[in-house]
């Protein structure tokens, strides 16, 4: 069982990050969900979007950017806010 948290896109569940949640840019191995919320974030960095994506820590809503996803399992991420 993992201690980092689930986050979304635009609403909809993607994964669960594996280890602690991240905090700061850097790269983040992570558990996809299979469903709407990670086909459309894929789909997003396909089309050279950077999703922006949330998760809650401690009552803190926590974001940030989806940079990359250069394997599966394996997303590069930056820009975030409220941590």
């Amino acid at each position: 069982m993992s201690d980092g948290a689930d986050f979304s896109f635009n609403g909809m569940d993607v994964g669960y990050f594996e280890g602690p949640s991240p905090t700061q840019g850097g790269r983040a191995r992570y558990m996809p969900f299979r469903g709407p919320g990670h086909y459309e974030l894929q789909q997003a960095l396909k089309a050279d979007a950077r999703p922006r994506c949330t998760y809650l820590t401690n009552g803190i809503e926590i974001t940030f950017e989806v940079l990359n996803c250069p394997e599966y399992g394996v997303l590069d991420l930056g820009n975030f806010s409220g941590a």
